[in-house]
Order: structure tokens, then sequence, then C-alpha cells
């Protein structure tokens, strides 16, 4: 018999469980310090937890962030900044 699930670990579980999103997202969600939060989200997915679903532009970083969710959950791919045209977009991401 293994050691009962962690607060912070089943926090995150069911804040990915109720809407996938980024580290800082599932952190403020689950109401952990973002410090743990990833810790704990790295330890999530070696165990198959959390799955990487996608990745996201933030206001707060110049490059999309990766999204995590339940392994089973598909996100579609990163929308376009407001104001960027499709083409410049291709041309960052197939870099």
């Amino acid at each position: 018999m293994g050691r009962p699930v962690g607060e912070v670990r089943l926090a995150l579980q069911v804040a990915a469980a109720e809407k996938p999103g980024h580290l800082r997202d599932l952190a403020r969600r689950a109401g952990v310090g973002l410090q743990i939060a990833s810790r704990t989200v790295q330890d999530m997915r070696r165990a198959g937890e959390l799955s990487p679903c996608g990745k996201q532009y933030v206001a707060w970083r110049r490059g999309p962030v990766q999204v995590w969710g339940p392994p089973d959950t598909d996100v579609p791919g990163p929308e376009p900044r407001a104001g960027t045209d499709l083409q410049a977009h291709l041309l960052r991401s197939w870099r």
C-alpha cells in the first residue's frame, strides 16, 4: 500500500482536471506557492499524472509556456498574439 496523495498534489490534480493550464495558472487555482507547484508538477509528469498538452502565449513571457493537463487531454496549439500576422507566427514556431 502506497502513501496517500499529499495536499499539494491533490490540489494540482483537481486544478488540472477542471481546466488545463500553465504552471502559474495551476498554482493560482490550486492555492499553492509557485515553487512547490513547479516541483510537484515535475513529479506528477514523471509519475504520468500530468502531461504536456500544448503551449500558450502569456503576457509576462516572450515565448509560449507549457500547458499541463491530465494525460488524455488535447489542447489546441498556441494562438498567435494579437497584432501579429500569421506568416511571422509560423516563422517563429518553425525555428
